[in-house]
C-alpha cells in the first residue's frame, strides 16, 4: 500500500509542481504476487484506467520503493 500511495503522492506533487518526492520502504513480501498486492493493485488500476498487468509495469518503471527482509540488506524494488 506504501508503494502506491508514494506513487500517488508523487503524481500530485508533479501535477501542482510542488517538488517533492514521495518514497516508501516496504516489507518484501508484499509484492504483486501476493493476494493483498493483488488487490491493492487492481484498485490502483481501476483508479487509474488501466489493467493491473500495465499498472506494475508502470511502477517499476518510475521507481519510488525499497524493500527489505530481516535477513538481507535493503533493495531497490522498483528496478
Amino acid at each position: 500500500m506504501q508503494w502506491f500511495m508514494a506513487h500517488s503522492a508523487n503524481t500530485v506533487s508533479r501535477e501542482r509542481d510542488l517538488g517533492i518526492h514521495f518514497q516508501g520502504l516496504v516489507p518484501c513480501r508484499l509484492i504483486p504476487g501476493t493476494a493483498l498486492g493483488h488487490q491493492a493493485a487492481a484498485a490502483y488500476a481501476a483508479i487509474e484506467g488501466v489493467s493491473v498487468d500495465e499498472l506494475v509495469v508502470q511502477r517499476y518503471v518510475n521507481g519510488v520503493a525499497y524493500g527489505f527482509r530481516n535477513d538481507s540488506d535493503i533493495l531497490p524494488l522498483d528496478v
